[in-house]
């Protein structure tokens, strides 16, 4: 292999990354529509931009904590009354499977500032939380791709006595890879991701922390498939390989990629006949489409 080219007689094929869609930006603007309520309750505000990916998966439940304080410290620990609490999406509103009525928090000492960090899905194979202080959610991405799920989360602070329903905007953190073939009759039997990190801790409000120590292999057997994997800057000797015809194969390395959260990023296989060889071209689809 010379410079990422591997050549074949068998097909005339290129390989190449076309697409990095973003799918959340920070940056976005929403209107919001503060409706009182006797209970806390929460409304999904999402901004066009994320209301059609996000507003079909949200469904089932979610984990939520709330946070009573006057001044925010990282040794706090979630109030009693919504801690590990089950909430369940409802279309656009995500409500208590137990009323939690507003004039709770007044009995409270501490009660000037309420604080929500909420997750979805709820279960999520592989994942722990830790909750003293800013929640963190430390994950290992399954390499069984049907265990795999795509987590979104969302935080708000609002005044203890705001007795409306909290706005949430919820994100997704992970990165999500899919492949098209749109082409026949080549026959991918798999591909494969090596070497990469597939742990890693996230931060609400801040990011995700890498365990370098950690790495997986992801087996694509189905090229329609959605792979999710931690954000990151692909380390050295990380690898993708595409099997293909009978025992055929190219392989490339990925070092040095960038893969942010919440962006999906589209690896399409191309074939050309005016070339002789195979290659990976990683680096033409790794852009942002605002």
């Amino acid at each position: 292999m010379t410079n990422g080219k591997v050549k074949y007689s068998a097909i005339r094929t290129t390989m190449l990354i076309l697409s990095a869609l973003l799918l959340c930006r920070c940056s976005e603007k929403m209107e919001v529509d503060l409706v009182p309520s006797e209970y806390i309750t929460y409304s999904i505000q999402q901004s066009e931009e994320t209301k059609v990916t996000l507003m079909n998966q949200l469904e089932g439940e979610a984990m939520v904590y709330g946070y009573l304080y006057d001044t925010w410290s990282e040794t706090l620990t979630p109030w009693g009354k919504i801690s590990d609490a089950d909430f369940s999406f409802d279309g656009d509103k995500l409500t208590s499977n137990t009323n939690i009525a507003w004039k709770e928090i007044e009995k409270e000492t501490a009660n000037n500032k309420f604080k929500t960090f909420a997750f979805a899905p709820k279960e999520v194979e592989g994942a722990s939380v830790a909750t003293t202080g800013t929640p963190k959610i430390t994950y290992t991405i399954p390499s069984d791709l049907n265990k795999q799920v795509d987590l979104v989360t969302a935080s708000m602070e609002v005044d203890g006595d705001f007795k409306s329903s909290i706005p949430l905007n919820f994100k997704h953190v992970l990165t999500a890879l899919e492949f098209k073939i749109p082409f026949a009759p080549t026959s991918v039997e798999s591909i494969v991701i090596d070497g990469v990190y597939n742990k890693g801790t996230y931060t609400f409000d801040q990011g995700w922390t890498i365990d370098e120590n950690s790495k997986g292999t992801f087996t694509i057997t189905d090229p329609t498939d959605t792979v999710m994997m931690i954000p990151q800057t692909v380390p050295s000797g990380a690898t993708i390989t595409l099997n293909y015809d009978g025992g055929k194969k190219i392989k490339t390395s990925l070092e040095n990629i960038e893969w942010n959260g919440g962006k999906r990023i589209t690896y399409t296989l191309h074939k050309t006949e005016t070339k002789t060889y195979i290659y990976f071209d990683l680096a033409a689809g790794n852009v942002t489409i605002n």
